[in-house]
C-alpha cells in the first residue's frame, strides 16, 4: 500500500527486534520496589555482551498522561540494571524492555492493584 514506508516498515524493524531478543534466548526479570525502584536482571546465551543499560517504557493503557520512559543504568553486576521512579498508580500497564541500541525488545503487561502494590518480578522472554 502507499503508506507502507509510514506505517509497514516501522512494524517490520519492531517485529525482527522481537524476533532477535528470541534468537539470543534474551530474557529479563523485572523487581518492582514499593518506594519506586525498578530494577531489571538481564539473562542470554552466554557470549553476547550485555548492554550498558537498558530503556523501558511503561504505557497505561487508556493515560497517556502518566506513561514514562526510564533508563536503567547496569549497576551491581553483571546483567543487572536499576533506577528510581515514582511509584506506579493503580491501572494496566503495557511494558517494552529493549538495549540502548535498538537490537531487541522485549514486551509484557502488569497490573498494579488499588492499593498501588505490584507484583514482586514480572518476567520478559522466558
Amino acid at each position: 500500500p502507499a503508506q507502507y514506508a509510514w506505517e509497514g516498515a516501522p512494524l517490520d524493524r519492531d517485529l525482527a527486534r522481537a524476533a532477535r531478543a528470541q534468537a539470543l534466548g534474551i530474557g529479563a526479570a523485572l523487581t518492582f520496589g514499593p518506594a519506586g525502584r525498578i530494577e531489571a536482571r538481564l539473562g542470554g546465551r552466554p557470549g553476547s555482551p550485555p548492554p550498558t543499560q537498558l530503556v523501558l517504557s511503561i504505557t497505561h493503557a487508556s493515560r497517556p498522561a502518566l506513561d514514562r520512559r526510564v533508563v536503567l543504568p547496569a549497576r551491581g553486576g553483571p546483567g543487572v540494571f536499576a533506577a528510581d521512579t515514582m511509584p506506579l498508580p493503580a491501572g494496566i500497564w503495557r511494558l517494552q524492555l529493549e538495549d540502548g541500541q535498538g537490537a531487541w525488545r522485549l514486551r509484557g503487561d502488569l497490573r498494579t492493584g488499588d492499593d498501588g502494590r505490584t507484583p514482586a518480578t514480572l518476567r520478559l522472554g522466558w
